[in-house]
């Protein structure tokens, strides 16, 4: 079995743009009794969280996905609600937060359960992705904002 260790050995802020960070980063990696220097680009950037709310109808279950152009990609995507974590929000009160934003549904952040969190692209940046799973009500939905919806 191969051991791997490695150590941030230097760290270079290269651009900020509000609260995310690009830097060069360069470690020292070692496996097993070799050692190597590697640099690399890094995005330090806020841990953010997604909630799919799902309702049940006739026994089917449906989930509510929101539409939005993204930058990065240049097209509209369709995704669950999110966004980043404020610092002083707990992740299920973000998480509420963003569905209320982007859906206008209001649920109780108590009644969010955690799915899963895991890194978002671990050899890019250091962000947490956390995502959550909340049943609503059909009805729940305002008006205008159920395009598509059964």
């Amino acid at each position: 079995m191969h051991k791997i260790e490695g150590n941030i050995t230097n760290r270079k802020e290269l651009l900020k743009w509000g609260h995310i960070h690009f830097l060069e980063k360069k470690a020292l990696i070692r496996l097993n009794r070799n050692s190597k220097m590697i640099t690399g680009g890094v995005i330090e950037a806020p841990d953010g969280a997604n909630i799919l709310p799902y309702f049940i109808k006739n026994g089917e279950h449906f989930i509510v996905l929101v539409a939005q152009f993204r930058n990065a990609v240049e097209t509209v995507t369709y995704e669950a609600p999110g966004g980043v974590i404020k610092p002083e929000e707990d992740v299920r009160e973000s998480m509420a937060r963003e569905l209320a934003e982007e859906t206008g549904v209001r649920v109780n952040h108590k009644d969010i359960q955690i799915i899963f969190k895991e890194y978002l692209l671990p050899s890019l940046t250091n962000a947490f992705g956390w995502g959550g799973i909340v049943q609503i009500n059909k009805n729940d939905i305002p008006r205008g904002k159920e395009h598509g919806m059964p």
